[in-house]
């Protein structure tokens, strides 16, 4: 029952934030026309045992605002890598990571002047390469391959001056980013 009522509240909240809030403009900070670019530094998981991040990613994003709909289209690019280490076996072996695509996130309208929250998709391209210090066996071919990546993400921009301020994102292909923002 306390769970059921929670729910409910919860529920209502949000339809109420639903029907406050103008759907159809951008928030305060931004308007249609607007060019967001946001650089950053990342987090991604490094799994299994010895792994750990070598270089951690770096995000690069550049976002254009649509002019009739508080929804901005643009790209990402991004650089990883992580390293498995076996000392054990005196070898260490190192996973490198490009991405980059396309993204579209929409704007929601809070009327918080220094706020921008967004949510939105990812869609683009991963490249991967494995090089090792030590070859498992002779004649072995270290792999790489490349292919389609799509994810999602959620995040704010904090404008602390009309042009400047700072970016916090989570999603993928990246698990988290914080960085610098720019508006123009």
């Amino acid at each position: 029952m306390k769970k059921s009522l929670l729910f409910f509240f919860i529920f209502l909240m949000a339809v109420g934030f639903a029907f406050s809030a103008d759907l159809m403009d951008y928030p305060p900070p931004l308007e249609g026309g607007n060019i967001l670019i946001d650089a950053g530094i990342g987090y991604a998981f490094a799994s299994g045992a010895g792994a750990s991040i070598k270089f951690p990613p770096v995000v690069l994003s550049v976002d254009y605002c649509l002019p009739s709909v508080p929804i901005s289209v643009g790209g990402l690019a991004g650089f990883y890598q992580y390293t498995w280490e076996f000392p054990s076996l005196s070898w260490t072996s190192t996973w490198t990571y490009a991405t980059f695509g396309a993204r579209a996130n929409w704007h929601w309208n809070i009327d918080v002047k220094w706020l921008d929250l967004y949510t939105g998709a990812f869609f683009g391209y991963t490249y991967f390469s494995w090089h090792s210090d030590k070859d498992p066996y002779p004649g072995y071919v270290a792999p790489s391959y490349g292919g389609l990546d799509f994810g999602g993400q959620a995040g704010a921009h904090f404008y602390f001056s009309k042009h400047f301020g700072a970016v916090a994102e989570l999603g993928y292909p990246f698990v988290a980013k914080v960085g610098l923002a720019l508006k123009f």
